[in-house]
């Protein structure tokens, strides 16, 4: 008898269900609104809190000595990194790489904007989820020694930088609840899965 025991093992080891976890919240974190089995929303619903939790600590430390407070954030950050699968942020070089991208991890209405920018970056607006576009061939000014010098780039490979999945955590779904003390997760169960019979439920943020 398992008594006492609130956690699902899912037919998985820990180590199993920990993976299962962090991609399950690597998604929700990326789509901001996900379909998964019943059961497991309602674990990834707990996870997901306690990380949105963590990211609201985090905006609101504060100390009279910025290399102590850069310390304090720095541990923070690495507490809330275990919860995701890659929560860096994202290098993408050469032109292969990012339209395997642009095809494999961005929705049509992302990748549709990521191409305007990337064609035409001065005449269009930057999506948010990217930090940092460099084209094969531009013009740009860097600061030597307090002088500015202007360097060019021809023929050079693409690089694309993308956010990770803790910098939109931190910097964007953690500010919308701010003065919310919990429940930034709603479950909507929707069908049973054909085959196994199994509860689906979309998990998704309240704001």
């Amino acid at each position: 008898m398992r008594h006492q025991k609130s956690l699902r093992k899912f037919g998985r080891q820990s180590n199993q269900r920990t993976a299962l976890l962090r991609s399950l919240t690597t998604s929700l974190v990326k789509y901001e609104q996900i379909e998964t089995s019943l059961y497991k929303a309602k674990d990834l619903s707990r996870v997901i809190e306690k990380a949105v939790t963590l990211a609201k600590k985090y905006n609101a430390m504060t100390d009279s000595d910025p290399q102590r407070l850069a310390g304090m954030k720095r541990m923070k950050l690495a507490e809330i990194e275990r919860y995701f699968h890659n929560p860096a942020d994202r290098e993408i070089v050469g032109r292969d790489n990012i339209k395997r991208y642009l095809e494999n991890e961005l929705s049509e209405e992302q990748a549709e904007a990521l191409k305007k920018f990337m064609k035409e970056p001065d005449k269009n607006p930057k999506p948010d989820f990217v930090l940092d576009y460099i084209p094969a061939t531009a013009s740009r000014t860097i600061k030597v020694q307090d002088k500015e010098i202007k360097k060019e780039r021809t023929n050079a490979v693409r690089i694309l930088r993308v956010e990770g999945t803790v910098r939109k955590l931190v910097n964007k779904i953690a500010p919308r609840f701010a003065d919310v003390p919990g429940g930034y997760t709603q479950i909507f169960q929707t069908r049973n899965r054909r085959g196994d019979n199994a509860k689906l439920a979309v998990i998704r943020f309240t704001k």
